[in-house]
């Protein structure tokens, strides 16, 4: 044998081992990589008794554990149990703190400001689906809000309404009557609403409203009857007040947004199956959950003797008139370079509401 050939015949054989030890340890990557597991945290700051851990976070965490065969699993902290108050599950989420967080993005004011047109009033009438299925369909508009975090789901409840205190005794038929109330607002957005019926606006979490109308340091809540239900606000209320055909106030718009880093670091296949239980793929389920849970608040609060006030024609003609300025405030807060680009986000937001609303 030539030293030729035994050169070719050496060459050959190393290349196929290399070839099989290769293949193997592609196929042990790829086993390894299925069988391991990944364990996340969940924190949002309303109690384990809420429809947002009861009948969203908790079934839908379950549903990707069975869906993945339990290499995903989850651990939920609800009411804020890992730290922290509800105006950091933004930073928390981003930063690492917590792997998923559920908030409302007016809880960080400045920071979701594209997002944020779909809280105005002139926009978001009174449905939750309407406005959650037009969230899914602008949101590549959206983008920018989101660099620093993987979005999985954007939607509203169905609007706000006001939710006055016990020992409130005025009557609530006229523009006017809103003047020099101190009514807790969700966003910069409400508000901005609030303003504009010469009220003041008080910022404050959702978990002290209840406390905060049982001692009268506000006369009232800007919130869903949803909300209202979970915090007990039937016990503390005495009159309730919305628009007619159920409209209402503008809303708020809740987050749930996983860390970027932790998103990433999952395998193809499992990626796949948080994408197949996020976005327009769960939202019309979690929209028609809030609007049921609002129906519901709304007959606690008749069924503990409270009333529900719908304002007046009179009333929606004036708002309307003023409405308009909220829209130019909205696309104020941006740089003169960046306000065609929001213009064409106002009027793509409402055209999509409005596709979307029976």
């Amino acid at each position: 044998m030539t030293n030729n050939r035994l050169i070719i015949i050496v060459f050959v054989i190393a290349a196929l081992m290399y070839f099989i030890l290769y293949q193997s340890n592609q196929e042990n990557t790829e086993k390894k990589s299925q069988e391991e597991t990944y364990e996340f945290t969940i924190q949002h700051f309303l109690s384990p008794d809420s429809l947002t851990h009861k009948r969203f976070l908790a079934p839908w965490s379950r549903k990707i554990t069975e869906e993945s065969k339990n290499r995903i699993r989850f651990v939920i902290f609800p009411s804020m149990t890992l730290g922290g108050k509800p105006n950091e599950l933004y930073n928390q989420v981003r930063d690492g703190v917590v792997d998923i967080a559920w908030t409302l993005i007016g809880y960080t004011p400045g920071v979701f400001p594209l997002t944020e047109v779909f809280e105005l009033p002139t926009v978001h009438h009174g449905n939750a689906l309407a406005t959650t299925l037009a969230l899914q369909e602008t949101l590549p508009l959206l983008q920018d809000d989101f660099q620093a975090i993987k979005v999985l789901l954007l939607h509203t409840h169905s609007g706000n309404s006001f939710h006055f205190g016990k020992d409130f005794t005025g009557k609530m038929g006229d523009f006017n009557d809103f003047a020099g109330l101190k009514i807790r607002t969700p966003s910069r957005t409400g508000a901005w609403m609030l303003e504009m019926l010469d009220a003041h606006a008080v910022g404050m979490p959702v978990p002290d409203i209840p406390q905060s109308l049982a001692k009268q340091v506000i006369a009232g809540a800007l919130i869903p009857f949803e909300i209202a239900l979970t915090l007990k606000i039937p016990e503390l209320s005495n009159l309730s007040v919305k628009g007619i055909n159920n409209r209402r106030l503008g809303t708020s718009v809740f987050l749930l947004a996983m860390n970027l880093a932790k998103f990433n670091q999952l395998p193809e296949d499992l990626k796949k199956i948080m994408e197949d239980n996020s976005h327009k793929n769960i939202a019309e389920t979690i929209a028609r959950l809030w609007e049921e849970a609002e129906a519901k608040g709304e007959q606690a609060q008749i069924a503990s003797g409270g009333e529900i006030m719908e304002l007046s024609d009179a009333f929606w003609k004036t708002f309307d008139e003023k409405a308009q300025a909220l829209d130019e405030r909205w696309l104020s807060s941006f740089p003169e370079n960046e306000r065609e680009k929001a213009q064409q986000l106002l009027l793509a937001a409402k055209k999509s509401v409005k596709k979307f609303t029976p």
